[in-house]
């Protein structure tokens, strides 16, 4: 298989994904560094022998629809009766989530 930017013309140069070459089956994996982040295209071609197909049409694909973004960064802080949690993205894409978790000593004889 084989990439390329969606960026500027389709004449843009076709990046080859190593994993998804001479492969067996009907599918591929491929990781998030051997492609275009965004959006880009893909298009493969089937070989056996001396006989090659065609090349497929050109698959558009957008990335943030279809690849799982990394997990969330967590950064815990304990204080005397608090704890703060704060929770963000790997990368810019996302407003972070504060928490503030307040402990107390139950005083009472109920439980």
């Amino acid at each position: 298989g084989y990439s390329k930017s969606s960026s500027g013309s389709h004449s843009d140069k076709w990046k080859p994904i190593p994993t998804c070459a001479n492969v067996q089956t009907t599918h591929c994996v491929f990781s998030q560094d051997t492609v275009y982040t965004g959006t880009f295209f893909l298009h493969v071609q089937a070989s056996e022998g001396n006989h090659t197909s065609f090349w497929s049409e050109e698959k558009f694909i957008d990335s943030q629809k279809h690849i799982l973004p990394p997990p969330p960064v967590i950064t815990v802080t304990a204080m005397s009766d608090t704890l703060l949690v704060y929770v963000n993205c790997q990368d810019s894409t996302c407003d972070g989530l504060n928490y503030e978790i307040i402990f107390w000593e139950n005083t009472s004889n109920t439980k």
